[in-house]
């Protein structure tokens, strides 16, 4: 599954790409603050939380996301978050998409935190007269004598 948003401001575009592991977003334009241009890939896996901010008429938008040991600016003024590079700016027109950009983001963090068998881990254990056979007919083919045999069907019936 790979979804793309597209944020446009007057001389710059942000393209941002999920797909199963990941987003990358990639800054193009002259309009990029602090000189991010370029892609930046992020795991969903190392993302902490995903905070957005909806636009004003006054302000702009954001959405930042956070991870271990990113760098990511604690003022929301605009201005200093526009500097950050995992912090993607929006308008007001672009406050739909970036809520469900939002959402999107945070349902592949807790699908990311599940293990891949999400379900209880089933332990096929052999009954014991099922590994008694087993030790039975090697015995027959003559792999382990009677007294390994012995010793084991008593291991597994715990006499």
């Amino acid at each position: 599954m790979e979804r793309i948003f597209e944020v446009k401001s007057p001389g710059s575009k942000i393209t941002i790409k999920l797909d199963n592991v990941g987003l990358e977003i990639h800054r193009t334009g002259f309009g990029t603050f602090g000189g991010f241009k370029g892609a930046k890939k992020l795991f969903y896996k190392n993302i902490s939380s995903v905070h957005l901010k909806n636009s004003t008429t006054f302000s702009q938008g954001f959405l930042q996301l956070t991870f271990q040991g990113s760098q990511e600016k604690t003022s929301f003024s605009g201005f200093s978050l526009a500097f950050d590079e995992n912090t993607i700016m929006f308008s007001k027109k672009d406050s739909a998409m970036m809520q469900e950009l939002k959402m999107l983001i945070e349902r592949k963090i807790v699908e990311a935190s599940v293990p891949a068998t999400s379900q209880a881990t089933i332990i096929t254990e052999k009954s014991i007269v099922e590994q008694i056979k087993e030790f039975k007919e090697l015995f027959d083919l003559g792999i382990i004598s009677e007294d390994e045999f012995n010793l084991k069907k008593k291991q597994l019936l715990n006499l």
